[in-house]
């Protein structure tokens, strides 16, 4: 990189499920000082013992101990499923069908099936925080939808006061397709500040049938990424190590301390990878060695 005091740490994939808090990474960087023309000083940063966890857990063990969402494979009810509710509960047009012909798993999915201009939805509404990350998947089949008829998995961000603070739509769907995992897989969405419910709406505008099974809506598992940045075997203080793009709008950062150690806490586990960085006055850095 160009930039001065921007370097390279890490660019490492990141374990993409879990039911644990992850230790996501280690690094130990060398900063090499080194006299140039006019007296600047030119920094190299080079990685030496980076290791990053990579699990492969089943997204079912995570989804169970982590959904947030009351009978999510719509297996429980009697005459309508336990926790859904169709909205609008009058709406011309729209049928609504607890249905046992066709299923992802166990017996049972939901279903909407709307007219031209119609469109209704299942919902369920939850507690959140804001600030926190949430990840919202789950499967998605269709018949018959024609444009711009579509249908969708939906976040609706409230308040404590009911007041929609942000409407968030999965991909659109319209044409004919078997129940599939939806995607893109596994959205993840920080909820605004002042969120204290959310709405997860699986959403249907006519003409056309959906279907939808297994829904996930949990918390994003989080982990640390933590190491140590020295310069001539010496620990390096007043280092900025930080995750470049502010992920989900928040900045994840640390300084290094007398011992060159730094901790970045709380990151949400995503993938396909994350860059770390770090920034110190009075050096023009670049990477050194590989990266995939």
């Amino acid at each position: 990189m160009d930039r001065d005091g921007l370097v390279l740490l890490w660019r490492g994939n990141v374990p993409s499920r879990s039911r644990f808090r992850w230790r996501l990474a280690q690094a130990i960087v060398i900063l090499e000082k080194q006299a140039v023309k006019g007296g600047t000083v030119k920094g190299k940063f080079r990685l030496l013992g980076l290791s990053a966890l990579v699990f492969g857990l089943s997204f079912a063990a995570f989804s169970g101990a982590n959904n947030l969402l009351v009978n999510p494979s719509f297996e429980d009810g009697v005459g309508s499923p336990t926790g859904w509710n169709p909205w609008p509960p009058q709406a011309p047009g729209v049928t609504f069908r607890w249905d046992d012909g066709r299923a992802h798993s166990g017996a049972h999915s939901v279903c909407v099936e709307a007219s031209p201009r119609a469109f209704g939805m299942w919902r369920q509404e939850v507690p959140v925080q804001g600030g926190t990350v949430y990840i919202l998947a789950g499967y998605v089949g269709f018949e018959g939808i024609s444009p711009p008829g579509h249908c969708n998995l939906q976040l609706v961000f409230r308040d404590g006061g009911e007041k929609i603070l942000e409407r968030v739509d999965l991909l659109a769907h319209s044409g004919t397709r078997e129940l599939a995992y939806d995607f893109p897989w596994e959205v993840m969405v920080r909820a605004p500040a002042g969120a204290a419910l959310c709405e997860v709406n699986l959403f249907l505008q006519g003409p056309g049938v959906a279907w939808f099974d297994d829904i996930v809506f949990a918390p994003a598992p989080t982990g640390d990424i933590a190491g140590t940045v020295a310069s001539g075997g010496q620990p390096l203080p007043g280092v900025r190590v930080f995750l470049w793009g502010d992920p989900w709008g928040k900045t994840y950062e640390a300084v290094t301390d007398d011992q060159g150690r730094y901790l970045i806490e709380g990151v949400p586990v995503a993938g396909p990878r994350y860059l770390l960085l770090a920034q110190k006055g009075g050096h023009k850095t670049q990477p050194i060695g590989g990266w995939p």
